[in-house]
């Protein structure tokens, strides 16, 4: 499905209206942020590829990449150790506790064994005590669904989810159909289990098995 199509059918299940696409496009824009990428767990098609981030020396702090929106379940944050040339996983911890096992150590800067995320950093310790690149997969905003020239994965994998909220909102706080606001709520709910339903069946790809000869 992409917009176009999306926009169509907004407006046959709400009556054959026509009137709707400036209130879509905003709409569309408020389900994305606060309804679709502001969820406790995220579908698999948010996962990014792996990116990198480089450290600076004498500097605790790296800023989040732009689109992030979360780290990946049983993912690694990897720095990667010019002495040995390996990918070295580094323990997440939280800040304070990170600092106070920092406070152990011979040096207060060094190459970093441990990190947490605080506001919008990665923050590394003990403090690097020069470039080293950091390695990570996480999840990641989509692109816009209400920009036409787009291509979002949430209308590739979860139109469904897409329509049904949307259509939630518009009937509930345009339309002022509360019956018909209702149902599209419904729609919203088997929707998104269906979109977790199969988040779980992906997770479970690459999951070793007893039986089926994997091993």
């Amino acid at each position: 499905m992409n917009k176009a199509d999306l926009v169509k059918i907004v407006g046959w299940r709400l009556g054959d209206r026509d009137d709707m696409v400036d209130r879509i496009d905003m709409e569309l824009d408020y389900v994305q942020d606060y309804v679709l990428e502001s969820r406790a767990w995220y579908p698999w098609f948010l996962q990014s590829e792996l990116a990198s981030a480089t450290t600076a020396a004498n500097e605790v702090r790296v800023t989040l990449p732009s689109d992030f929106l979360a780290e990946v379940e049983e993912s690694h944050l990897y720095i990667m150790d010019p002495v040995g040339a390996a990918a070295v996983p580094l323990i997440k911890k939280d800040p304070d506790v990170a600092q106070a096992l920092t406070f152990g150590m011979q040096s207060a800067t060094g190459f970093p064994r441990f990190y947490a995320i605080s506001g919008l950093n990665f923050r590394f310790y003990p403090t690097p005590d020069d470039a080293y690149s950091i390695q990570m997969q996480y999840y990641a905003k989509d692109a816009r669904i209400s920009d036409s020239s787009a291509d979002p994965k949430w209308l590739q994998y979860a139109a469904d989810v897409v329509l049904a909220e949307l259509l939630t909102i518009l009937a509930g706080k345009h339309i002022k159909d509360a019956e018909s606001a209702a149902g599209f709520a419904a729609d919203a709910q088997a929707a998104w289990l269906r979109l977790y339903q199969k988040h779980t069946a992906m997770m479970e790809l690459n999951q070793p098995r007893s039986l089926g000869g994997n091993s």
